[in-house]
């Protein structure tokens, strides 16, 4: 006897909303099932039952639970991070779905690691708005960096932008930041911030360049310590639609003068006129790009905005170095999810709060792979003392 077909008739706007979160229109759905796209609206608004054992496939194509189609209604979408994306008019196309895929992972991991804080009875950190977030971006720059405790002296001393980033990335997860790094389109986001729940989180495009990503993490911070969350393209010197008020600009001034500090500059010149190998020593000594030191001497009146046009038309950054070999899956997990909140997550376990499994899931890891993360983000995991 042939198994009967079980059939389900999802609640209206379940599919819809699975679909439109995912980045998915219609058509895609119609043509990765090969029915029409009169069959998948009439799934969405409930007129028409949905074999369960394609609810399944529904669900791994919109990367929700199978459960999640099961709901009796649709859940209610948080918005979208403010789009400060400064493009040419008719250039600023709906998100891909890689990138809101990103915004919904990041939120997912922020959701998880709220839980696995209260659980530890740690209490979730928030970041802005900063009571002197009103202060000019270079007071603020200063500020900040002076309360994050890296000296000029220290950051002189990394060895190459990878380690600044990766030391930068550390100083902002031990204030409490979730700092992520996603693959999105370039022309969708540089970088995004997500400053509503606890605690906030920073996410980099990990197809940027390091010198880039450096930055943007700067000028996402600013957006939290103004309380804000957006979505960003920065860029040095870039200028914002008039939409965005005078935020992005803000948060452009503030990670340059975070990253180069304006007494930092006076010390380093020590009188000698900023050419181009003295541009070179700026950029390679504070672990930034020629583009940022550039921009710092026109702002510290150092450079002519004449001079700095010419300047960058003859700027180019050579193309940093390709590695042969591929990050190993725990460099993945931890580049990805970055080590705050790896560490909360295998504490979590260590205290018996979750299961391998629910550890395999949340870092999207291998259980053979454990180890290797562990030594990888070291001591001081969030309510796992050694």
């Amino acid at each position: 006897m042939a198994e009967a077909k079980v059939r389900f008739r999802p609640a209206r706007g379940v599919l819809q909303w699975a679909r439109e979160t995912a980045g998915l229109t219609v058509a895609d759905t119609a043509g990765r099932f090969g029915v029409t796209e009169e069959t998948v609206a009439k799934w969405e608004s409930g007129e028409k039952e949905v074999l369960v054992s394609r609810l399944g496939e529904l669900a791994r194509f919109y990367r929700r639970p199978l459960a999640a189609l099961f709901l009796p209604a649709p859940p209610v979408v948080p918005p979208l991070p403010h789009d400060f994306r400064a493009l040419p008019a008719g250039q600023k196309a709906p998100l891909s779905r890689e990138t809101l895929l990103a915004i919904r992972e990041a939120r997912r991991i922020q959701r998880v690691a709220r839980e696995l804080a209260a659980e530890l009875g740690q209490e979730p950190a928030r970041i802005g708005p900063a009571v002197h977030s009103n202060a000019a971006p270079e007071q603020l720059a200063a500020h900040e960096r002076q309360r994050i405790g890296i000296t000029v002296a220290e950051q002189t001393s990394w060895r190459g932008r990878g380690v600044a980033l990766r030391r930068w990335r550390e100083a902002l997860e031990n204030l409490g930041i979730l700092v992520l790094q996603f693959r999105m389109p370039m022309v969708d986001a540089r970088g995004f911030s997500l400053s509503e729940d606890a605690p906030p989180a920073i996410v980099l495009n990990s197809g940027d360049v390091v010198n880039a990503r450096i930055f943007t993490l700067l000028h996402e911070y600013a957006h939290l310590l103004r309380g804000s969350s957006a979505l960003c393209i920065p860029a040095v010197g870039a200028k914002a639609l008039p939409h965005s008020g005078h935020e992005e600009p803000f948060c452009n001034a503030f990670a340059g003068a975070f990253l180069v500090p304006a007494q930092a500059v006076t010390d380093a010149l020590a009188g000698r006129r900023p050419d181009t190998q003295v541009v070179a020593e700026l950029a390679a000594a504070f672990r930034v790009s020629r583009h940022i030191v550039l921009h710092r001497l026109k702002g510290l009146g150092l450079l002519s905005e004449a001079a700095l046009e010419r300047r960058l038309a003859e700027l180019a950054e050579p193309p940093p170095p390709r590695s042969k070999f591929g990050p190993s899956a725990a460099q993945r997990c931890v580049g990805m999810r970055g080590k705050r909140f790896v560490r909360l997550v295998l504490g979590a376990r260590e205290r018996d709060l979750i299961t391998y499994r629910d550890v395999a899931d949340y870092l999207s890891l291998r259980v053979r792979h454990f180890d290797a993360v562990e030594a990888m983000v070291g001591e001081g995991e969030p309510g796992a003392p050694r």
